[in-house]
Order: C-alpha cells, then structure tokens, then sequence
C-alpha cells in the first residue's frame, strides 16, 4: 500500500487525471490552445469503508479555447483517457521509487 503512508503521493493523482484529460482533448480536437474544465476529488474509501485509493472527476464535454469559445469533443472512447492515466500513474510510482520495472513488468505485462 503506497498511498496510505503518503499524502503527498495521493495529491498528486488529480493533476495526472488534469493531464491525461488535456492530452486527449488537444489530441482528439487537434488544437494546443484549449483548455478543459474539470473537477477533480480524491475519495480513500470504498463502499465498506475500506482503504481504496480513487478520484472522481467531472469533466466538461469540451475545451474552451482562449477567447472564450466552447469547442465540444466528438464522443471518445474510454481507452485514451486510461492508458495516459495508467504510463502516468506508473511513471509517478516508478519516480518516487515505490516501484520498480521489474515489478512493473511481472505484474501489468
């Protein structure tokens, strides 16, 4: 168990969610300058008040460009958005050495 020992780990899981949501959306709408709305809340529980890690997040459906326009995202498919979460993720653990690559590679490959 990573987090539970290290708060300042888990805090960093929302701005990995900010990343990977930015990614996407430049990638998916082709433009560099737009920017998504996003809320983003750490939960450390489950459903019977066990230890379990998480976010939730609320997400706008599309970027605001920097003259305030909207630009709404064609519907997307949930595989984008997981595999940037997860490499960041990974990379994040890897970083801080609560990880190595060999565990990595046992585990996920």
């Amino acid at each position: 168990a990573v987090f539970p020992f290290n708060r300042e780990l888990l805090r960093k899981l929302p701005v990995l969610a900010w990343q990977a949501v930015l990614q996407v959306y430049h990638a998916v709408l082709d433009r560099g300058d737009v920017t998504a709305g996003m809320i983003v809340c750490i939960h450390t529980f489950g459903e019977l008040a066990h230890w379990h890690p998480h976010i939730h997040a609320l997400v706008s459906d599309g970027a605001f460009a920097r003259d305030g326009t909207f630009v709404r995202v064609p519907e997307i498919a949930v595989e984008p958005f997981l595999k940037l979460w997860e490499k960041a993720l990974f990379d994040l653990l890897l970083s801080e050495g609560r990880i190595t690559e060999q565990s990595f590679l046992l585990f996920f490959c």
